[in-house]
């Protein structure tokens, strides 16, 4: 089944994905990016300090959607119940920790990343060694962002907090996330 895709896109994912008919190396790549969405998705349920069991199963539900058919609404239906769960463990006027907030939100990115490589990338493709270094970099690079973010903020301690604190600090940590992506992605244009 061919798919209807504009030529110059069908093209760039020819070139990034070969399909093959399931070699050993492709299985491993697939099940590896399955492994860690997973992770991310049980960190997304631990993360929470209280968790609700009905935002819980969705979560659930949508990362086993995710994992089995990952080009579905799978992997929206997982962030919806992890984000509802969040929200709902701190409730209207609670703030929860900055370094547990950075972490939920690294957890969300890392899940949302590894669904839509898993959506462009079924199972049995054999993914160019190119393409799996470059998702590579770009998730150890937020590792990283993330880790010193967490390890920053929990040096601070309990800041009294606003709304606009707490906005400015989202703000900032997204930005100081997005650098090395944006790093990455300007060396990937060059390619």
């Amino acid at each position: 089944m061919k798919l209807l895709l504009p030529d110059a896109l069908h093209h760039r994912m020819q070139r990034l994905v070969n399909v093959a008919p399931g070699g050993y190396r492709s299985v491993v790549t697939g099940l590896s990016v399955r492994l860690v969405e997973v992770m991310a998705g049980t960190a997304l349920l631990l993360l929470p300090a209280h968790q609700h069991r009905l935002l819980a199963t969705v979560t659930i539900i949508g990362i086993a959607i995710a994992l089995v058919a990952p080009a579905t609404a799978g992997s929206g239906l997982a962030l919806a119940g992890a984000v509802g769960g969040w929200l709902a463990s701190a409730g209207w006027q609670a703030t929860p920790e900055l370094p547990r907030t950075i972490a939920f939100g690294y957890g969300l990115y890392l899940l949302h990343t590894c669904c839509a490589l898993a959506a462009a990338a079924p199972l049995t493709a054999q993914l160019s060694w190119s393409v799996v270094r470059k998702w590579s970099l770009r998730m150890l690079l937020a590792s990283a962002g993330a880790a010193v973010l967490i390890a920053v903020t929990s040096t601070l301690g309990r800041i009294d907090s606003s709304v606009a604190l707490q906005t400015a600090g989202v703000v900032g940590a997204v930005a100081l996330l997005a650098i090395p992506v944006w790093f990455v992605s300007r060396s990937e244009a060059g390619d």
